[in-house]
């Protein structure tokens, strides 16, 4: 017959295989939640990138206008560059002529326009973004020019020929969408001035 000191070391015994036990599935559960927060995270930074170009993905820019101070967004300018007619270049093309020419294009203009803040973003297929944090209005414009010059100048394979519109305009404390709607403002204008 088992004494009452027996049946208390036999409950304690259990008790702290109990505790131990569930101390081990605790620490396998923030293990879990741990590397669940880290895939999250990791997979919300691989949203940010465009997995063609390298450059932000509209995601990715939508989350830096998120995180930047009201009084930034005044000096700031951003470029909108639209790529002409390059959704039938991708028709006429195959779908990998088409991105190779797109990774050299964004290749070009990170190499040749981008200052050391700048940001570059792919906006769509055919879209790509420039943001500018210390850039007036003024210069925005003439790299607008640049950028369209640059990619007119550039080298492509036989019968290819891509040139691209860009607009520029100055942050105005409005969010993303209306400063790249000026910014498609000003290649309308340009292309009906032409």
């Amino acid at each position: 017959m088992k004494t009452a000191v027996n049946k208390e070391a036999e409950k304690q015994g259990i008790s702290s295989k109990l505790t131990k036990a569930f101390g081990f599935l605790k620490t396998i559960k923030q293990k879990i939640v741990k590397e669940r927060a880290q895939t999250v995270e990791e997979d919300e930074f691989a949203n940010m990138i465009c997995p063609l170009t390298g450059a932000l993905s509209r995601i990715g820019l939508s989350s830096y206008f998120d995180q930047i101070v009201p009084s930034e967004l005044s000096k700031m300018s951003l470029i909108f560059i639209e790529l002409d007619y390059f959704d039938d270049h991708v028709r006429q093309f195959s779908t990998t002529a088409s991105d190779k020419n797109l990774q050299k294009i964004v290749n070009q203009i990170i190499n040749t326009c981008c200052g050391d803040r700048d940001l570059l973003a792919r906006w769509s297929l055919k879209e790509l973004v420039l943001v500018c944090p210390d850039m007036p209005l003024k210069d925005a414009t003439k790299l607008a020019n640049k950028i369209s010059q640059t990619i007119k100048r550039m080298t492509w394979s036989k019968g290819t020929e891509i040139t691209c519109s860009a607009g520029a305009s100055q942050a105005n404390g409005e969010d993303l969408h209306h400063i790249i709607s000026r910014a498609k403002e000003e290649i309308l204008k340009a292309r009906k001035a032409a």
